[in-house]
């Protein structure tokens, strides 16, 4: 919309403007007039409707739930809360984690106060943080040599192969 209106030499700010004097649904009033209980003067015809003010609230929470639902359907739960001195790996910007250690819980909600190695000391939601495994240590995996269960054939190269460097085993 803002591209067509530079396009079209417009001002970028009355397209906002229609956009925000469009209704939202059939049901539903234009965000202005959610905002300003009236309509703005704008270059849309204008319908005269009855206020109709608790249908209006009953269809946006509506909305709102059938919005959460389809939400809920993909998250899942964390697990359990982390405790104060439990070891976590917390998730960096770029997708690396580092080793730190819960400090302290804040009172923001599922926000714990992490320090890091290096001293630094974060807060960080309780999404970026992950159980560091360093103290469940796996056990030991043992190496058998055994012999393959069938025999391999040699490979010969061409003799022609021979007259050029390869680093073939």
């Amino acid at each position: 919309m803002l591209k067509k209106a530079e396009y079209d030499n417009k001002d970028p700010h009355m397209c906002l403007l229609e956009y925000r004097a469009t209704p939202i649904d059939s049901n539903l009033p234009s965000p202005a007039k959610l905002l300003f209980n009236r309509d703005i003067n704008s270059l849309l015809p204008k319908f005269n409707i009855a206020d109709r003010v608790s249908p209006i609230v009953e269809h946006l929470s509506y909305r709102q739930a059938k919005q959460k639902n389809y939400f809920d359907l993909r998250t899942k739960e964390l697990c359990k809360l982390l405790v104060k001195g439990e070891n976590v790996r917390v998730q960096k910007e770029n997708k690396t984690c580092e080793p730190g250690k819960i400090v302290d819980l804040s009172n923001k909600p599922r926000t714990y106060v992490v320090k890091l190695e290096n001293g630094s000391v974060l807060e960080r939601n309780r999404k970026y943080l992950i159980r560091d495994s360093k103290t469940k240590k796996p056990p030991p995996v043992t190496i058998t040599n055994t012999p393959d269960s069938r025999p391999k054939r040699s490979i010969q190269y061409p003799k022609k192969c021979n007259e050029f460097v390869s680093y073939r085993n």
